[in-house]
């Protein structure tokens, strides 16, 4: 006697759900790296874009924004001596973040003469923003420890311990 087999059996059924979710958790994983990447890549951009505004603005006045208490902002720029050196004269707009972690920082000494401009992320650094990162910040305000670093971005000669 010969019988028709009709559908899956429950192994089978089992298997391919297994198989499914195992797909789906890689799939996630390399999504969030993906994500990661994709936004220290425009973070990389927008600190260049505010860097040179920041040094074209010394060329033309001769000193850097000034800005003796510390500036910062993520998803709306106040009015601040930044912003008001460097918009619309030297940039269209300051450049934002969405994510709540994530800040843009500025500080200068009195005169202008030196300046450092930060990108801090008060939960440490991902992955992504500290692999062979050249603009890691070790001192100065935001530096963190050597394995939590907190802060990256561009800073004049002097700059450094602002």
């Amino acid at each position: 006697m010969h019988f028709l087999r009709k559908g899956f059996t429950i192994v089978e059924l089992a298997i391919v759900i297994t198989v499914i979710g195992i797909l789906a958790t890689i799939s996630l994983v390399v999504y969030n790296g993906v994500q990661d990447r994709a936004e220290y890549a425009k973070a990389q951009t927008d600190m260049q874009h505010l860097n040179d505004a920041i040094t074209l603005y010394r060329s033309r006045t001769g000193a850097y924004p000034v800005a003796t208490t510390a500036v910062s902002w993520q998803n709306t720029v106040p009015s601040n001596a930044l912003s008001t050196a460097l918009v619309p004269s030297y940039l269209d707009r300051m450049p934002t973040t969405s994510k709540s972690a994530y800040t843009y920082w500025y500080r200068s000494s009195a005169g202008g003469t030196d300046y450092k401009l930060l990108r801090v992320i008060s939960t440490g650094l991902p992955a992504a923003e500290k692999a062979d990162n050249q603009r890691l910040n070790t001192t100065g305000t935001h530096a963190g420890t050597e394995e939590n670093r907190q802060s990256w971005g561009y800073w004049s000669a002097g700059g450094a311990s602002l």
